[in-house]
Order: C-alpha cells, then sequence, then structure tokens
C-alpha cells in the first residue's frame, strides 16, 4: 500500500529523493544544498510517496498565499510505480492543502517533448495558458505552462 508523507526527516529520504532527482532529471535535478532549501522555506510543500518505507514519488511545490498562487516544482513516480494513481493522490493532496491555505491558482511547466506529463495534467483538469522559449537548458527545449483553478 502506498501511503503519502509531507515530512521529510530522514536521511534514507533526502538519499532516495537526490538519487531519483539524479535518475530522472540529470543536469537539471536539484542539488542537495536547494533540496534543503526547500524543505526549510515557510512557502514550499514536499510531499512523499512510500511503499513500504522507500520513496517511490513525490511532489515539490512552492506557493505565495499574498499573491494567491502555488506552484508545481517537480513531481516524480519511479517507473516501475507509474500508472497505479500515485500522481494523481500527489496531485489532490496538493491542491488540498493549497485549499487550505485559500490558493486559488496552480501554476506549472513542462517540456514540451514530455507527452506523459502533459496528458496528466490534462487529465487533472489543468489547461494549457502559454508557452515559454527556450526554458530548459539541459536539453534545451520550451516549456508549456500550465494552469489549474481551485474552486
Amino acid at each position: 500500500m502506498i501511503e503519502l508523507s509531507e515530512l521529510c526527516h530522514s536521511i534514507e529520504d533526502v538519499v532516495a529523493i537526490l538519487g531519483i532527482e539524479q535518475q530522472y532529471f540529470l543536469q537539471d535535478a536539484l542539488s542537495q544544498k536547494s533540496f534543503q532549501e526547500l524543505l526549510e522555506s515557510d512557502e514550499s510543500y514536499v510531499l512523499l510517496a512510500k511503499k513500504d518505507g522507500e520513496v517511490v514519488g513525490y511532489l515539490f511545490g512552492v506557493f505565495n498565499v499574498l499573491n494567491g498562487t502555488g506552484d508545481v516544482l517537480k513531481i516524480v513516480v519511479i517507473d516501475q510505480f507509474q500508472r497505479q494513481g500515485i500522481a494523481e493522490k500527489l496531485m489532490e493532496q496538493y491542491i488540498l492543502f493549497l485549499k487550505k491555505k485559500e490558493i486559488s491558482e496552480v501554476i506549472l511547466e513542462v517540456r514540451e517533448s514530455n507527452m506523459k506529463a502533459k496528458e496528466f495534467y490534462f487529465k487533472c483538469g489543468f489547461v494549457k495558458l502559454g508557452e515559454r522559449k527556450h526554458f530548459y537548458r539541459f536539453p534545451q527545449e520550451d516549456a508549456w505552462i500550465f494552469s489549474f483553478f481551485l474552486k
């Protein structure tokens, strides 16, 4: 059974997350320093999906109560656990959290070539707002901007 946890205290979790970052995001992976800053911020959200105590996915977000927006920085589920509804559960939990903070809109960027992610976001109710040229560096690629309005 998959369990969701908003806590990331153990060194094992941090090591697992940084390993997943390197595997899935290569040069765009969060560094240990950037991840530590994310964990320490009052305007960040970290949600882990675990199976038998092992990290199998996560969602990183940031939010700004003053302007009423939240961002999805990263959402990933490792290959062997994809297509099991874990990413949907992560997104649902993040949206519930943002609603409690009275956030009205969630924004994210996704690589133009990432068809699985774009399908996922459309399925979750996000709409395409536009594009950002040359947003990603490694390799250089445009980003699609998605938005979801919370009710």
